[in-house]
């Protein structure tokens, strides 16, 4: 799966610089990392998308709920590595936007 993020996210580079991924939303530590890289500008979140996952993060740790498809845009400080690497795992769904 690591190859296939890191394929399509090469992709975005060159295009549009979004991606729409599908995470699980079991993975609140992973999310809280997702939050922490729009806060520092090295991706940009949608205002609905971020009340989404922030709603996640703070109401719904550990409750049955939908998987959250969210559209990133990567910024000029985007690590793509550390993004697999770190974001990778909570990822069940990746495609350029």
């Amino acid at each position: 799966m690591n190859e296939n993020i890191a394929q399509i996210i090469t992709a975005a580079i060159s295009g549009s610089h979004k991606i729409r991924v599908t995470l699980d939303p079991d993975s609140t530590s992973i999310i809280e990392q997702l939050l922490e890289i729009q806060e520092s500008s090295t991706i940009s979140l949608s205002e609905d998308d971020l009340g989404i996952l922030n709603h996640i993060v703070t109401y719904c740790a550990g409750f049955d709920h939908k998987h959250p498809t969210v559209v990133i845009t990567m910024t000029d400080q985007f690590n793509a590595d550390w993004f697999v690497e770190n974001i990778g795992p909570a990822i069940e769904n990746i495609e350029a936007a």
